[in-house]
């Protein structure tokens, strides 16, 4: 990945850039892989395409690629340098030819984590009237938190033994919900609580084991409880729920196996 503040702009790095900028090996719409921490790593997005030229923000010279993935279901933009380290051509052969590489290729990438998918909602705007009931509270949260994050490195966070109680509705308020940009003003707003299991998992590698991020196959996840969560339900301008809620995490356990 760039990291603009961490290298030295010397005249032949910028040469370098400039060459690039001048003939980049892949252009806008190319189908590639990808891999923030190089090939080597084992940690490859498959299926990926060229959406942007991504640009030096200290010069405004062109220095790497803007590529948007397949991950669990859902696509995901991230920044690679252009060495061949990290993005290749989608016809060149994966690094490894097991079977959960060969699925990972054809599945969206889901098999990185050795994890579930994220869960998705197919619609978010029941109900109509009124405010949503606890477990479809809980739905929508787990849906909108639910994700994967590829920068800066491979993330994936999953939620578990989520529990909502929806309270009595109250008006909007600018003081309270003003940094809620997609809120619909007029509908009541929806105070929750309730608790929650935040699972936070990393691409599984192989390697020296010892580490959170090597030698981690099949015990790659963080967990932490939040039994005192709080929050609120509220209609977006498009009609769907957005709900959410925070709480104080506890009960740090690292090396837990990845949820399936």
């Amino acid at each position: 990945m760039l990291h603009p503040h961490r290298t030295i702009l010397t005249a032949s790095f910028c040469s370098a850039l400039a060459a690039f900028a001048a003939n980049p090996p892949f252009k806008v719409g190319d189908r590639v892989n990808a891999s923030v921490d190089g090939f080597a790593s084992g940690k490859i997005l498959y299926g990926c395409t060229v959406v942007d030229m991504a640009q030096w923000s200290m010069t405004g010279i062109i220095a790497g690629y803007r590529v948007r993935c397949p991950v669990g279901g859902k696509t995901e933009d991230l920044v690679v340098s252009p060495e061949a380290e990290h993005v290749r051509p989608a016809s060149s052969q994966p690094a490894r030819t097991d079977a959960a590489t060969l699925t990972r290729a054809q599945g969206g990438n889901a098999d990185l984590f050795g994890a579930r998918a994220p869960r998705t909602c197919a619609s978010m705007k029941a109900p109509v009237q009124g405010p949503p009931s606890g477990t479809q509270a809980a739905q929508y949260f787990i849906c909108a938190q639910e994700r994967t994050a590829l920068s800066p490195t491979l993330t994936l966070f999953l939620l578990e033994d989520v529990n909502v109680e929806v309270g009595t509705g109250r008006p909007y308020s600018p003081v309270a919900d003003g940094l809620a940009v997609d809120i619909d003003t007029r509908q009541p707003v929806y105070p929750i609580r309730g608790s929650y299991t935040s699972i936070i998992c990393r691409a599984q590698s192989s390697g020296a084991a010892g580490t959170r991020f090597t030698g981690n196959i099949g015990h790659n996840c963080s967990t932490f409880d939040v039994p005192r969560a709080e929050g609120k339900c509220h209609k977006t301008a498009f009609g769907d729920w957005n709900c959410g809620m925070t709480g104080d995490l506890t009960n740090q356990r690292e090396n837990q196996p990845p949820p399936r």
